[in-house]
């Protein structure tokens, strides 16, 4: 599966980034009908600590899966993101009876 990782605003850490592909990766395992992951990690203008958010789309043949977290660290926010991503994707292979990995 095809990652891309955007960070607007600012520079992501060669590890940041590393640790993003790689859990955004591990969703290729729940289904091989997953196209691409689209990630984009900013800073949310806030007073608050977590402010810290992770977007991330999956492409899938004829469908989108979309979620978005916020918290106090980015790696946090990832594995937040990606927690919500495979109850999504369990949720469309169950509707739409998509391939279970070989």
């Amino acid at each position: 599966m095809k990652v891309t990782i955007q960070t607007p605003g600012f520079t992501g850490r060669p590890d940041l980034l590393k640790f993003t592909e790689e859990h955004i990766q591990k969703l290729h395992h729940l289904s091989d009908r997953l196209m691409e992951g689209q990630v984009v990690l900013s800073l949310e203008k806030s007073d608050e600590n977590k402010n810290k958010v992770c977007e991330a789309r999956i492409v899938v043949p004829g469908y989108d899966l979309f979620a978005s977290k916020t918290a106090a660290s980015f790696e946090e926010a990832v594995v937040n993101t990606c927690e919500a991503l495979r109850k999504q994707i369990a949720a469309w292979k169950e509707t739409t009876g998509a391939s279970f990995p070989r």
